[in-house]
């Protein structure tokens, strides 16, 4: 019988669920595997707080380091959540110099410091593995780990925060204001108090770059990548979107085109019918790849909670243990040339005076930066202004900023401005 020593860093949500999991499934893996899972040491931050599981003979500690430098302790679960980077990576960083396998959780982490912890693996002949910290219970590293032999996944998108997507299918659907979507979120335990980071899109970027790592061995510089927020868009955008046969989500994608990487982050225009994701709703994530042989391969469910992220770790752990080394995982990156945000189409809803020749001269500035109207609708006056959306388009990158620039020098609002992602693009 072979015996494995387990350290958990965290006891919360997911730690918690992940314990319960190892305690009910020891049995099972003596008999079936020949190993005795053995939890030697959880870190918490307050050994005398009461927990949502029976913690009666746990191996508490508020000491983390002892369970990092513990001998007797071969595989590190880390599940620190919000416990803050600066915590959580030198304790990650720590196991795997002492040759450790580690199972993480915690995406901003690895988005930050992923190719070091990697390389570091690597060199170590550890295994580390890290499904959980993006898609929730979409065990995609595992998919593309055993189906992308012998060729290239040159595009990623889909939908990766729960809460975001809860509030656009709120929205879209029952017709709620941002601020009662949100508040329902917060409510129901999808948003933080704080939802700064899901709803201005900080936790797509994590993830996005998670997912690059993961599915292209490709890494981008995240102060280079400008994820959109969700603030800002209206009922008004998507019940006229709605009329047009389009819906507003929040988008990741990833797409190489030669050496380049183009991206959205954020908001984006799909078309009701033919587009994979307008159907995933509440707080349901997809995650979709396009291999150079396969073809397009998608996945959805549940991006969040604590049973689908504490069941993939377990998954994680028991492949580690049976079948994983760190050749597989990682065979190092290179970064791309140039990082692009991809704005070939564009959604803008704009607040326009009333008067004679505004339309004609909106029309002049998209002709001279030779951006072609594709629609052009305009909606009932109040007090001097009128709503006008327009669908815009160019065979090359519009210039976002310059358009922005040019409409505001004739002194119209700009309400939204979202990437339209046609399906043929997909």
């Amino acid at each position: 019988m072979k015996t494995v020593g387990i350290g958990i860093l965290g006891l919360g949500t997911i730690g918690g669920e992940l314990v319960q999991i190892i305690l009910k499934n020891q049995p099972r893996i003596r008999e079936f595997y020949g190993i005795d899972l053995q939890i030697r040491g959880i870190f918490v931050r307050d050994v005398t707080k009461k927990r949502a599981i029976d913690t009666t003979g746990l191996p508490l500690t508020d000491n983390a380091e002892s369970i990092i430098e513990d001998e007797n302790v071969q595989l590190i679960m880390e599940c620190m959540g919000g416990s803050g980077t600066e915590h959580t990576y030198p304790l990650i960083k720590r196991a795997i110099e002492l040759k450790k396998n580690v199972v993480m959780s915690s995406k901003k982490v690895l988005a930050l410091h992923g190719q070091e912890l990697l390389e570091l693996s690597r060199k170590n002949k550890s295994v580390l593995c890290y499904d959980a910290t993006v898609g929730g219970g979409i065990p995609i590293e595992k998919v593309v780990e055993n189906s992308f032999y012998y060729q290239e996944i040159r595009k990623i998108y889909g939908i990766l925060n729960g809460t975001s997507n809860f509030i656009c299918s709120n929205m879209f659907l029952k017709h709620k204001s941002f601020k009662q979507a949100l508040k329902e979120a917060q409510k129901l335990g999808y948003a933080e108090n704080d939802p700064s980071d899901d709803i201005d899109s900080y936790d797509a970027l994590y993830k996005a770059e998670i997912l690059a790592l993961m599915c292209m061995e490709r890494i981008f510089d995240l102060n280079a990548v400008k994820p959109r927020t969700i603030r800002g868009i209206s009922n008004f955008d998507f019940e006229m979107l709605e009329e047009e046969g389009y819906t507003i989500k929040p988008l990741v994608s990833l797409e190489i085109k030669g050496e380049d990487l183009y991206y959205i982050i954020g908001p984006a225009v799909v078309s009701i019918e033919d587009n994979v994701v307008s159907g995933v709703d509440a707080n349901n994530n997809i995650i979709a790849v396009i291999g150079s042989k396969s073809g397009e391969l998608s996945f959805s469910g549940q991006g969040a909670g604590k049973s689908p992220t504490a069941s993939v770790m377990f998954d994680d752990l028991l492949n580690t243990l049976l079948y994983r080394n760190n050749f597989i995982l990682y065979n190092g990156v290179k970064p791309f040339r140039e990082i692009i945000e991809d704005n070939t189409a564009l959604y803008l809803h704009l607040k326009v005076n009333d008067k004679p020749g505004v339309i004609a001269d909106i029309a002049g500035l998209l002709s001279h930066m030779g951006i072609n109207i594709d629609k052009f609708i305009t909606r009932g006056k109040t007090n001097g202004l009128y709503d006008a959306f327009v669908f815009i388009s160019n065979e090359n990158n519009i210039d976002r900023d310059a358009l922005v620039k040019g409409l505001k020098k004739q002194h119209v609002r700009i309400l939204s401005l979202i990437p339209i992602v046609y399906e043929e693009e997909i």
